[in-house]
């Protein structure tokens, strides 16, 4: 059976790239031929990020669109679109459109050979420097604390969207895909992991490092390593498995 992917696109004040994220995620769909939902997300833009999406609604029954009142945060509408979607996978692609066709549709390839496709991403000296070192040290910090040899934490995974519901540790903050991933693998599911290119924005600024972002990722890994450590969840992870 060919598997379904959910695409979950964040986008606040995107509106130089949302539409090419929303093009890129379903020309990849069909070149990979698998079917797709295209969940857009406005997380509380002052542009016309909404009125683009909304038009993109309009012209392709596969693109839905949630305009929220106020920006929530990555984690918000991941979780959000990983609930309404009914999909098999779930995959989160930015609406600022630095993740390419090509790069989507190598993940998408493949879909069905794991429970997790996990991409690092080549080119990221096109970030800024501060961003790259904090990148690194999250992640290097991430596997040795858990044990873990994961290349990237933040990229636009693929993931079986049941094993992601299932997840207890949610945050609407930055680190919502770390959450996840450590959660899943230190559960045993199988993982791939792959590079893509990434393919820096065209227009506006990243809003991912942040005196905000940063107090929110240590607080989630708070919870997550009592989560990962808590006996009781040990015990019911057990008798599940």
């Amino acid at each position: 059976m060919v598997p379904s992917v959910a695409f979950i696109i964040p986008a606040l004040n995107e509106e130089a790239n949302v539409r090419s994220a929303v093009e890129a995620c379903l020309a990849s769909a069909e070149k990979a031929g698998l079917p797709c939902g295209v969940y857009v997300f406005d997380d509380g833009s002052a542009d016309k990020t909404g009125a683009i999406a909304d038009a993109l609604a309009a012209a392709d029954a596969r693109v839905r669109v949630v305009h929220n009142p106020r920006t929530m945060g990555l984690g918000y509408n991941y979780w959000t679109g990983v609930d309404r979607a009914t999909e098999d996978y779930a995959m989160m692609v930015p609406g600022d459109n630095e993740i390419s066709q090509d790069a989507i549709v190598a993940l998408l390839r493949e879909a069905g050979k794991a429970d997790l496709i996990i991409p690092s991403l080549s080119g990221q000296e096109q970030r800024p420097w501060g961003r790259r070192v904090v990148s690194r040290a999250f992640v290097n910090f991430l596997n040795v604390l858990f044990g873990l040899k994961i290349d990237y934490y933040n990229g636009p995974c693929l993931l079986r969207r049941r094993l992601v519901s299932d997840v207890r540790v949610r945050t609407n903050g930055f680190a919502y895909m770390a959450a996840i991933l450590v959660t899943l693998l230190k559960r045993g599911h199988s993982h791939v992991q792959l590079t893509i290119p990434l393919q820096y924005r065209q227009s506006g600024r990243s809003k991912a490092v942040s005196v905000k972002n940063i107090a929110s990722v240590l607080a989630t890994l708070k919870d997550l390593w009592i989560d990962c450590h808590s006996p009781r969840r040990n015990k019911i992870f057990a008798e599940k498995r």
